[in-house]
This record gives C-alpha cells, sequence and structure tokens, in this order.
C-alpha cells in the first residue's frame, strides 16, 4: 500500500515532468510535511533549515540537521535521509 506522502510526491513529479521541470527544491515547513510527513521543531527562521529534493525518476532527499536527522528517519516514509 502507497502512502499518501509517496502519491503525493508521484503527483507532483508528474506535474514537473509535464512541465520540464527537472527538480523541485522545498524549503517551507507546511510544503515538506505535506509531501514527506516530518516536520522539524526548528526551521529556516533559526538557522536550521530542513529542505526536500524531488526529481521525477529518483526517490527523495531530506536534508536536515544532524540532530533531527533520526526523528526524521521515524517520521518519514523518505529513506534517503542526509543530515547536515
Amino acid at each position: 500500500m502507497i502512502s499518501p506522502y509517496a502519491q503525493r510526491v508521484s503527483a507532483l513529479c508528474g506535474a514537473m515532468s509535464d512541465a520540464k521541470i527537472d527538480v523541485a527544491v522545498l524549503t517551507h515547513p507546511d510544503a515538506i510535511a505535506y509531501f514527506a510527513g516530518y516536520w522539524n521543531y526548528l526551521g529556516m527562521e533559526f538557522g536550521r533549515p530542513t529542505i526536500l529534493v524531488v526529481k521525477p525518476g529518483s526517490t527523495p532527499t531530506i536534508i536536515t540537521p544532524l540532530m533531527e536527522a533520526e526523528m526524521c528517519a521515524s517520521m518519514s516514509w523518505i529513506e534517503d535521509i542526509r543530515p547536515w
């Protein structure tokens, strides 16, 4: 069973392909929560951004602060988590 988050990313990738967009870099916490199912407690305004990178034909990547990487792995369906 595919998660609703994965379905949303799939729909986004389809729209991106139709529009010939190669990559989406999402930084807004609401967008990341909507597509990845993950929200961090601090964010861009505190200098601790989390970034979701979506490319059609590839698995999405979350880039998140090291202190939150474990929480991210337990909250999100996305497997490619890159701590910074």
